[in-house]
């Protein structure tokens, strides 16, 4: 599920960078079924500035940006349809073209399925009218008795947990490691802790597994629930296993966030209340999203407030992603090279910043999943530039 996401996005998201009038559609539809298996259908359809015939055979090539007479204002690096187009290879398809210049493109490939469960899902246009926008997220209760413990090596993540619970009034300690958390769990009680999984040295799970075999906390053990930028279809099923009690995705949602802590706080410490209302200055900005920083959806995710918004801009670029990585490739250190781009994902992705957060998972996947040195060693420039090319505009933003 995680790679067809990722593949549509690749290509929505190109669509709509050359579709400057008209709409852009996606299609998914059964071809054939036999047995327990489907082939799925899927085309992107724009009425962009389309491909010229003779362009189409290299617009697949990595770095390759073709029309630059009529895209160079475009932002981008031409690795979003190579990236798609090795993915569907491995998953035993290939992406197609059919484009007429000036009129659009249809992107279009074809996947099979295995069939897991035959229960319908059900009417797509009735569940896409439930799933509104909502207000701009604020608190609706408070809990001063509630001792809240936020565990992550990124600074930035936990800036953003703090900042929307803000009104809650309860008591919220930090960490940066899973060792730091070790000392404050055992000598201090929590009534949930929330933890990362993935940081280094000791990751989460390693920090859970002795949490859980320490007999000093007897009944006193806390409810700890996984914080993930991993994605993944069955990932709620492998956090529990591994012993937390629930498990959380980053970037994180107010709504989500106080839903999961109302359900585990005792009821006897929340107390709802109405909603807190604060400035709201997401209208400031414009609603056009801009390719590099996402502006409104940034201050979305930052509860609506702009100035907490900006306070979060100012941590990114004071988190050093490009000293830490730097370092990593100088040093040979692909393990925290690996936990290094992975905090790049999530906090570009807190910030609105999608097109680096992208390239960041992507890199995170090939040591991940390939172990490929080489590609990281040949794509450390790009991220570097990404990343350099966003603080820019987060230090033009704070200097405005």
């Amino acid at each position: 599920e995680m790679r067809i996401q990722q593949i549509l996005i690749n290509i929505l998201t190109n669509a709509l960078k050359y579709t400057n009038t008209g709409k852009v559609s996606l299609t998914v539809e059964m071809l054939e079924k036999i047995d327990n298996t489907l082939s799925l259908h899927f085309s992107i359809k724009d009425t962009g500035i389309g491909i010229k015939e003779e362009d189409q055979d290299v617009l697949f090539e990595a770095f390759r940006r073709v029309d630059l007479a009529n895209t160079r204002a475009i932002e981008g690096t031409g690795l979003g349809l190579t990236i798609t187009t090795k993915l569907l290879k491995l998953m035993g398809s290939s992406l197609n073209l059919h484009s007429i210049y000036g009129l659009g493109s249809d992107f279009y490939f074809t996947l099979k399925q295995e069939i897991i469960d035959h229960e319908e899902i059900g009417e797509f246009q009735k569940g896409f009218q439930e799933i509104t926008v909502e207000d701009t997220y604020h608190e609706h209760f408070i809990a001063p008795d509630a001792n809240i413990l936020v565990i992550d090596d990124n600074n930035l993540n936990l800036l953003v947990f703090k900042g929307l619970l803000k009104n809650s009034q309860m008591n919220i300690v930090t960490a940066s490691s899973g060792s730091e958390a070790l000392g404050i769990i055992l000598n201090n009680y929590f009534d949930i802790v929330f933890m990362d999984h993935l940081m280094p040295k000791m990751d989460g799970i390693e920090t859970l597994k002795i949490i859980q075999n320490d007999t000093r906390l007897n009944v006193n053990a806390p409810i700890i629930i996984a914080l993930t930028a991993n994605a993944v279809v069955g990932a709620k099923e492998i956090y529990l296993q591994a012993g937390f009690t629930d498990y959380l995705q980053k970037p994180i949602s107010g709504q989500i966030l106080e839903n999961v802590i109302k359900s585990y706080l005792p009821a006897s410490k929340v107390q709802n209340v109405t909603k807190i209302e604060i400035s709201n200055n997401v209208e400031e900005v414009s609603n056009t999203a801009d390719t590099l920083l996402n502006q409104k959806m940034g201050i979305e995710l930052c509860a609506g407030d702009r100035n907490f918004y900006y306070e979060v801009l100012k941590a990114f670029v004071e988190t050093h992603f490009i000293d830490s990585l730097n370092t990593c490739l100088d040093t040979q250190d692909f393990k925290t090279y690996q936990v290094v781009v992975h905090g790049v994902k999530s906090s570009a992705k807190s910030i609105g910043a999608i097109p680096l957060s992208e390239l960041a998972l992507d890199l995170e996947l090939a040591l991940k999943e390939r172990n490929d040195i080489e590609y990281i060693k040949n794509n450390h420039e790009t991220i570097i530039f990404k990343i350099k090319e966003i603080e820019d505009i987060i230090t033009s933003l704070l200097n405005s």
